[in-house]
């Protein structure tokens, strides 16, 4: 998997004809002195009129390069404070964190000596205004808001977490809503109940770092597309949730098909009620966010004729040497479980900035089905 650096973003951003990168400010530069003479490892430091992701954070240091970036702010002190607190991560060279908890207890933690190395640096006039307490509460709000976006995401890995959340500010973005709403849809407690379900249509792409999109991307279901609404949305929303908590392995799961490289392996599941969609979404995330440190690609097909309630989904996931395919049998036990396949289809498509989705008739799926593990 090649990261792109914080110059190669830049430049990304430059070639799109948004030039988001500023001279430093003196004090911002004087700063960075300060800190290579303490012996930080650093890398680069880009000081930015936008920042790099959407959940608006101040800053952000590379693990692995030690680069630094910084968004501008109208208030010189802020900048500053902005800085010092990746400067203080940069010091503590923490480890990855385990838990959700840990990444924002190492934020806390941040805090605290971006504060201390501010008085070692003679800058320390900068956090005037801005008492400790105050920034620690709105750590514990972001703490919080990351076990939300966590539980909409079905994960509890930090990484993904943060990934769920800034995905989730960018669809916040685009539907124009503001903090208050952000705040009430995450807690499933807005007034309007479409936005409470609207939050689920947040994109995943973000939650692995790297795809392949060989087959393309995008597509629809179609004729066999289900209507969405409130009802939906909450089903997804509460399958999620619970998917979240699931332990199944999944891959232990699998049946081998061929050991043909690549080898090619089926995990069969049935979608009847809303009971079973947790497991279904379970399965669909284990294989859709195995292997991270690899580019994966991925195709979601639906087999089945707009007059029938049974079809099947195809869920095909490659990485290296190896293709998984989940099959997915829907059979609704009463025409209310119709709506079972809708907060599927809701799920799938979160997906479709880096999956194709196909829609196929419902013998080619047995077709494909048989020549699998006939």
């Amino acid at each position: 998997m090649i990261e792109m650096t914080l110059q190669e973003r830049v430049a990304a951003e430059r070639a799109t004809g948004h030039n988001i990168a500023m001279e430093p400010p003196q004090e911002c530069r004087m700063l960075w002195q300060r800190a290579r003479a303490a012996g930080i490892p650093l890398g680069r430091l880009a000081i930015l009129r936008r920042p790099l992701t959407a959940a608006r954070i101040g800053g952000a240091w590379n693990r692995s390069t030690g680069d630094i970036w910084v968004l501008q702010s109208d208030d010189p002190a802020e900048t500053l404070r902005r800085l010092l607190h990746e400067l203080a991560h940069a010091e503590r060279q923490s480890l990855r964190p385990a838990t959700i908890d840990e990444d924002w207890d190492e934020e806390a933690a941040t805090e605290h000596r971006a504060r201390e190395l501010a008085q070692r640096w003679d800058v320390g006039a900068s956090f005037d205004g801005m008492p400790l307490s105050q920034s620690l509460a709105q750590i514990e709000t972001l703490r919080e808001r990351h076990h939300l976006a966590a539980d909409l995401a079905a994960t509890r890995e930090p990484f993904q977490a943060r990934a769920a959340y800034d995905a989730i500010c960018n669809l916040a973005h685009s539907r124009g809503w503001g903090e208050a709403t952000l705040e009430a849809a995450l807690y499933d407690a807005d007034e309007d109940d479409a936005v409470n379900a609207a939050i689920v249509d947040f994109s995943r792409a973000g939650l692995r770092a790297s795809w392949r999109v060989g087959h393309g991307i995008g597509g629809s279901f179609g004729p066999l597309a289900c209507q969405q609404d409130t009802r939906s949305g909450a089903i997804l929303r509460s399958a999620l949730r619970q998917a979240t908590y699931l332990t199944t392995d999944w891959f232990s799961r699998r049946l081998v098909i061929s050991t043909d490289a690549p080898r090619r392996l089926s995990l069969l599941l049935t979608l009847s009620e809303a009971a079973e969609l947790p497991a279904v979404l379970s399965a669909a995330q284990a294989l859709l966010l195995a292997h991270p440190d690899q580019s994966l690609l991925a195709t979601w097909r639906c087999y089945g004729e707009p007059s029938e309630a049974v079809r099947t989904y195809q869920l095909s996931v490659s990485v290296d040497q190896e293709t998984t395919h989940l099959w997915v049998l829907l059979r609704p036990r009463r025409p209310r479980d119709r709506i079972v396949e809708a907060a599927l289809q809701r799920f799938i498509l979160t997906w479709a900035e880096v999956t194709a989705i196909r829609n196929e008739s419902f013998a080619e799926g047995l077709l494909t089905l048989w020549a699998q593990h006939g």
